[in-house]
């Protein structure tokens, strides 16, 4: 392993604690947004070859493997989430022995999840969609998709916990550069295996899975050659430490226990939508949740940037710092959402016409995606605050933020809108922009209530 130049800590050092928190969260943030756009186009991608290419049961084969995504991205956020915002702490107090056993323990833990994972979805694709809605007549389409991108899940952990890594010791960079040999490979294989082999669903999934191989080779690169990271591992760092196992799973748990919310109210949706509009309901809401996701990327990349400068600051004591740090992540957040939402309720028929040329879909989708899209101004909001809770390793109040607008508010609304008010099908899309509204005017209270307790410059 190179020896990292002592340079190379000061800079980090100095962007991490120093700079000014503006220009701090817009160098962490840029690169992270880009290659979350990125990796956010290419999951769209799929969308628009498997739309053009197969058609509208396409888009619902694609829109039942959401909840099995979800829950994959549980277990790489338990691991990244935890782990990158343990080591910006550590980080922050100097301690870079401790951050050396994070990163080794880390890729023991998602290589293990990531193979147990991967060979049990394998041989039991087909239970597994039929328990998260798959239909008789969408089961064909997305049974081959799915098996074949379990058998990526085995090192899709590693791609996604190290990255997390990455940006925590201040390597956005290297952090984008990861995702855009991932992103930029799945959109030309896509082509390759879709259009080209006519492979269908099942080629799109080995575009991806062949993408992220991209990916896991430069991450080995980075940590093993580059001489770009303070990280320096031993044999000793990948044995498996107790307290920093505890750690890594305790403020972690609140990402795992979001995305397994997310995949609960996906499932639930899904089945919902089957019951109240059959298919083509199911594949508007694949269409929208892809949409909707390109947004999230966005959003993602600026929390992604804000994480590890609230860890390392905390970890230093300049609570100031946090303090302007998510002030400014809100007011940019906003203006994202007013900014996509603005988009698609001015251009919904445009918006909807790159996934699909089918003329009952465009029409159907109009009407949810212009009432899911309001969804948009707050979701920034409650991810800011979220990984706040999460950076500063306050597990419990992280948790409930993580839980409250999937499992607290929307489930509930799911069951009273669509049946006891028996409002159908528009009463599932009233759900979204509703508990979103809600639960970010808790987050905000949550916030400002914890916040005067850590932060003596709070206001």
């Amino acid at each position: 392993m190179k020896r990292v130049p002592n340079s190379l800590q000061k800079s980090q050092v100095y962007l991490l604690g120093e700079e000014a928190i503006g220009k701090s969260l817009l160098t962490l943030s840029i690169p992270a947004i880009i290659g979350m756009l990125i990796n956010g186009i290419y999951n769209l991608v799929d969308t628009i070859f498997v739309g053009q290419k197969i058609g509208t049961m396409g888009i619902a084969g694609l829109a039942v493997y959401i909840p099995i995504m979800a829950l994959i991205m549980a277990v790489c956020s338990l691991l990244g989430i935890g782990a990158g915002s343990y080591f910006s702490r550590s980080f922050g107090k100097k301690d870079l022995e401790e951050t050396n056993h994070i990163t080794g323990i880390t890729i023991v833990l998602s290589l293990l999840f990531g193979s147990t994972f991967g060979i049990f979805g394998f041989f039991f694709s087909e239970p597994i969609l039929r328990l998260f809605g798959a239909t008789e007549t969408i089961l064909p389409y997305a049974l081959p998709y799915t098996k074949m991108m379990f058998i990526g899940t085995i090192y899709f952990p590693f791609v996604v916990s190290m990255n997390n890594l990455l940006r925590a010791e201040g390597n956005s960079k290297d952090a984008m550069s990861a995702m855009l040999i991932g992103a930029i490979g799945n959109i030309v294989l896509d082509w390759f295996f879709v259009f080209y082999l006519e492979l269908g669903l099942q080629g799109a999934a080995i575009a991806t899975n062949i993408a992220k191989a991209f990916s896991v080779g430069y991450m080995i690169w980075y940590f093993r050659w580059s001489g770009h990271t303070m990280v320096q591992m031993k044999w000793r760092h990948f044995v498996l430490k107790a307290s920093v196992v505890k750690e890594i799973f305790s403020v972690g748990f609140s990402s795992f226990a979001m995305n397994i919310a997310s995949t609960i109210t996906i499932s639930l949706t899904n089945y919902f939508l089957g019951s109240f509009g059959g298919d083509i309901a199911i594949a508007s809401y694949g269409l929208i949740y892809r949409i909707l996701m390109l947004e999230v990327m966005a959003l993602m990349g600026f929390v992604q940037g804000l994480q590890p400068l609230i860890g390392y600051n905390y970890g230093a004591k300049k609570m100031d710092r946090v303090h302007q740090a998510v002030k400014k992540t809100v007011q940019w957040t906003f203006f994202i959402g007013l900014f996509v939402m603005g988009i698609c309720e001015l251009f919904p028929s445009l918006v909807i016409r790159v996934f699909s040329s089918d003329p009952a879909l465009l029409q159907y989708t109009i009407l949810p995606l212009r009432i899911i899209m309001i969804s948009t101004l707050f979701i920034g909001l409650q991810m800011t605050y979220t990984v706040f809770f999460q950076s500063i390793g306050l597990a419990k109040i992280a948790f409930f933020l993580s839980i409250l607008r999937q499992l607290i508010l929307f489930v509930p609304f799911l069951i009273l809108f669509s049946v006891v008010f028996e409002f159908g099908v528009v009463g599932i899309w009233v759900c979204f922009p509703i508990s979103d509204a809600l639960s970010t005017f808790i987050s905000v209270l949550v916030y400002r209530k914890n916040s005067k307790k850590i932060i003596p410059s709070f206001v």
